[in-house]
Order: structure tokens, then sequence, then C-alpha cells
């Protein structure tokens, strides 16, 4: 079944890089031609010139306003999940537990959860949303079942946070079949119109009127919640290493980090501080190499105007540090990118958000993360009498709970 989903993807993107028979050789056997691997293929992006002095990051002076950002990701939404089902070979749900840890998330696990979340938190300022709706059963992975995910879910985090302004991304989930996100050189077939035009109707009450034409193109916006301040959402499927179409040519594909370049150096020359949401971290498996680098060359450049790289899909809470020169960790270190953890109890985690304390509105502000909480619903305790389950804070401040100075 799976391997069907992929069929026509894959018969497609082999006629386009086997042209030649020493390709196929060489694809066979290690001797025989030269393979062309695309997983460590890299390409330049055009990076602007005229870098601005350095401004080294400071600690936010404290009594500074600061602004308190939800982030949910991952939800990964089952709608079939039954209680007491059979969820492997080996392993069912005896009686009447709720959820378990290697299952996907209930759709009302997740609308109780998003409605603690609301009850609790009433001074959240914005919610960020970094993607990937969808279970993990991508043997069942059809357009039409996708979009009324996408337009359910949404829904779903509107109706919690009404009066607040809710910022998506796309996951690598979002794509049929999994990770597929077609670039405009490929077949309409292939094309992406059916995601790309869902979201941009369903996010549009977030999403400006003059972003409409690029969230139908590349799944990518832009947004100024206030004036000196910007939230970039970018689409990084279009750089994932299991999107089978980037191996035909990966080199900036639909123009996406050209257009991310042209939206840092609007924002440089306005002054303006920038937030990228996106849901693969640069750097990891998922993410190929040549897009990692070249994103890291943007970072570098625009290290001034960058306040935060916002990310997830690892599903356990992490961390990765951009240097100045990618290749030497012993070069200084110019950023750090934030990975939040999951919704979904599927990795054998507790379903987990996350809320950053970020320096706030005012004159001079630098929009850096100043701090992080984060709260689960904790499985063991819901799965006992009486069976309701309930929010806790896993830890109330990074800088204190975490092992480094």
């Amino acid at each position: 079944m799976i391997g069907t989903n992929y069929e026509a993807e894959a018969v497609y993107v082999l006629s386009q890089i086997l042209l030649d028979p020493k390709d196929i050789c060489a694809l066979l056997l290690s001797d025989c031609g030269t393979f062309f691997d695309p997983l460590v293929a890299t390409w330049n992006q055009t990076i602007p010139p005229n870098k601005p002095p350095l401004i080294p990051k400071k600690p936010v002076q404290a009594g500074k306003p600061t602004l308190r950002v939800l982030h949910i990701s991952d939800p990964h939404i089952d709608m079939d999940y039954q209680i007491g089902s059979e969820v492997s070979s080996i392993l069912s749900i005896p009686n009447a537990n709720l959820l378990i840890r290697i299952c996907d998330a209930p759709y009302w696990m997740v609308d109780n959860l998003l409605q603690q979340i609301a009850q609790r938190h009433k001074d959240i300022d914005y919610v960020i949303v970094t993607g990937d709706f969808e279970s993990h059963a991508i043997w069942d992975y059809a357009r039409d079942t996708h979009q009324r995910m996408i337009r359910n879910v949404s829904q779903l985090i509107k109706s919690h946070f009404p009066d607040k302004q809710i910022y998506f991304a796309l996951g690598n989930h979002e794509g049929v079949p999994l990770d597929s996100f077609a670039p405009s050189f490929t077949p309409e077939e292939f094309h992406m119109d059916w995601l790309y035009g869902t979201v941009a109707d369903e996010w549009k009450p977030y999403v400006p009127a003059d972003q409409d034409k690029i969230i139908r193109f590349n799944g990518c916006y832009m947004v100024k919640p206030w004036p000196g301040f910007r939230i970039i959402s970018l689409n990084n499927g279009l750089g994932d290493s299991l999107n089978l179409f980037l191996f035909i040519n990966q080199t900036d594909p639909d123009g996406t980090m050209t257009w991310l370049s042209d939206q840092l150096l609007d924002a440089e020359k306005a002054g303006d501080k920038v937030h990228i949401v996106a849901h693969i971290p640069p750097g990891t498996p998922e993410a190929l190499e040549g897009w990692s680098l070249n994103y890291y060359k943007l970072a570098i450049r625009f290290e001034n105007t960058i306040a935060a790289h916002i990310m997830a899909h690892v599903h356990s809470e992490g961390f990765s540090v951009i240097y100045e020169d990618p290749e030497d960790f012993n070069s200084r270190p110019v950023d750090v990118v934030f990975s939040a953890p999951c919704m979904t109890p599927y990795s054998r985690y507790n379903p987990t958000y996350r809320i950053y304390t970020i320096d706030g509105r005012y004159d001079g502000s630098t929009y850096q993360v100043i701090d992080f909480e984060e709260w689960i619903m904790n499985l063991t305790v819901a799965n006992q009498p009486p069976y309701d389950p309930t929010v806790e804070q896993l830890y109330p401040s990074i800088l204190k709970a975490s092992p480094f100075p």
C-alpha cells in the first residue's frame, strides 16, 4: 500500500535522473560510473552583500515588557482511535484506559488539551503551530482526507483561541504521499495547489492579503504582527531529504530560499526583527545538506535581524547551534534553533506544549527568546481513576531546568 502511494512519483523521478545507462549502472554497482547522491549534494544560494557590523546579543534588562507565545506542534491526530483497541501485534489496551504512548493522539485528547491550555494560559499573546496534523498511518494518506484534517484542526485551534493571532507552518506529514512537496517544474498532476490552496483559504484570517499569492505558490508567507516585528512561515518541505522530487533538482525549489533572503533583506532595511517559524530544523537527517548549509548562510548573514528560529519535527525537546563556520563547532556561535516537543504520544512521550517568554513590544526590543516553560499531559496519571487527563507543568523555566550554565 505504501509503495503504491509512491509509485507515480518514483517512476517520474527515476525517469528524470536515470537518463543514461551509466547512471543506472552506478546506482546498482559502486565501481560502475559515478553515482549522484542527492542527500549530500550542495548548491550555492546568492547571499546579499554588505553585511552590517555585528550587534552582539545581550541579556534583556529586567523589567522590560515581555510576550508569552504558545508553541504547539505535531499533534498527529488519529481519527480512528478506539479505546481498548489493539495497537500492535503484541500490545493491546485493557479495560477502559484512555490512551498510551505508542498511539497517535485521539481527536478528543487534542481538543481537551487545547481547552485546558486556553483556560490555564489566558495571558498568551499569540500562538505558533508548526504542522504535522495527520497521523502516522501513512498508507492511508490521500489528498481529500488531508484537506479535511487541515480544515478541521485549524478550525479547532481557532475555536479555542478566538481572540489570538495564530501563525501556522506546514509539516512534512502534510504532503501526500508523506514528505512529497512537488516543485512547480514537475508535471501538473503532482502540483501542490490542493494543499497550498487549502491552507491559504483556512489560514486567511491570519495571513495578509498581499501574501496570498506566495502561500498559494510555495506554502510560505510573512506577517507583521506590529511595527518592528515580522514572522516568516517557511515551508521547508522544499528542503526535505525524503522529498523525492528534489532528487531531480534541489537548487532553490520554487525560489523558496531566494524569497526568504528577500524577506530578510527587506526586514533589515526597515530595522525590523524577524522570527522564522518552520517544521524541520536545519541539520537534522530530514533536512537536505544543501538546503541546511544555505539556511545557515542566510542565518549568519542576517544574524542582526533574525531574533529566533522556532521549529519542531523531532518530537522531543531540543536545540541546535548555528556556527559562523557550519563545518567548525569551535567557531563563533551565531544563533540557536529551538525545537519544541510534540502533542502526540506516538514516540512514547507525554503530550507536550511549550510557552516562550520573548522580549516584548517596546521601542528597541530585541524580540529574542528569554526563556521557555513546558507543560505535559501526564498519561500515567490520566490512565488511573478517575481517568481525568489534566496538564501539569514539567518545568517553569529552561534557565533553571537546563544543566547548562
